[in-house]
């Protein structure tokens, strides 16, 4: 048996050839755990929405975490609206904690519409306004 050997140049020349696009530039900023957050809660609300999630114990369940804790990250797409665009601004540095106490704080300055709306009466199982001028 006898062996042929033979060279082989391959070219590119004439040939298209299609290269992925490169990725981003890593930002210089680094994103804040509690804006990843808060784009997560938007994430999962979109997917009930669709359909693609039963609710949100599910989603607690798919991504590992309690139901208590699910119900924190999807409480963020709650926060008023100027907060959650500080959150996503660049170089956010407050935490879950310090979000927290600053919502509170804004609602400390902003009193209830309808207070007695909120409060149910002692001993019964929906709230009796009659009588009430604020409502």
């Amino acid at each position: 048996m006898s062996t042929m050997r033979f060279k082989v140049a391959f070219s590119t020349k004439g040939r298209r050839t299609e290269r992925a696009p490169a990725p981003p530039e890593p930002s210089s900023v680094p994103v804040s755990s509690t804006a990843r957050q808060l784009a997560l809660a938007y994430w999962i609300e979109q997917r009930i929405e669709e359909g693609r999630l039963r609710d949100l114990a599910e989603a607690a369940r798919l991504l590992g975490v309690s139901r208590a804790r699910m119900t924190q990250i999807a409480n963020l797409r709650l926060l008023p609206v100027a907060v959650q665009e500080e959150i996503l601004a660049p170089g956010f540095k407050g935490g879950e904690r310090r979000l927290r106490s600053a919502v509170r704080r804004l609602d400390a300055e902003r009193p209830l519409e309808h207070p007695r709306r909120h409060v149910a009466v002692v001993g019964s199982s929906v709230p009796n306004y009659e009588g009430d001028p604020n409502v």
